[in-house]
């Protein structure tokens, strides 16, 4: 599987919206549960929302721009044997993981302004 200049802009743009996706609704978060504005008292709800939008997002990028190179990648889920999901997949998802502890302590932290 070799990328083209074409399939490595795509992925940074993909990476760039990933992240600035992430980076605003954590400031909406932070803006939702704020007493001065809406006082939502469920900031573990907006965790989960969080979350999904950054998963359904990413599973949406991928299919759109790169399905060719998933069906032929050795990951793909017809291809993973249990090695790989314990070296490449775990890690992600204990990254992942406390990327949403992170925000969740940079929601509590962080002040927005009034």
């Amino acid at each position: 599987m070799s990328l083209t200049a074409g399939s490595i802009f795509l992925l940074g743009i993909s990476l760039a919206l990933y992240f600035a996706s992430g980076i605003s609704l954590t400031i909406y978060n932070k803006y939702l549960v704020t007493a001065a504005h809406y006082g939502f008292t469920f900031p573990i709800t907006l965790i989960f929302v969080h979350m999904c939008t950054n998963c359904l997002f990413s599973g949406l990028a991928l299919k759109c721009w790169f399905n060719e190179q998933l069906s032929a990648s050795p990951f793909h889920p017809r291809n993973i044997t249990r090695r790989a999901v314990l070296t490449k997949f775990v890690p992600i998802g204990i990254l992942f993981g406390a990327d949403i502890a992170r925000t969740r302590l940079q929601t509590v932290i962080l002040s927005c302004g009034s």
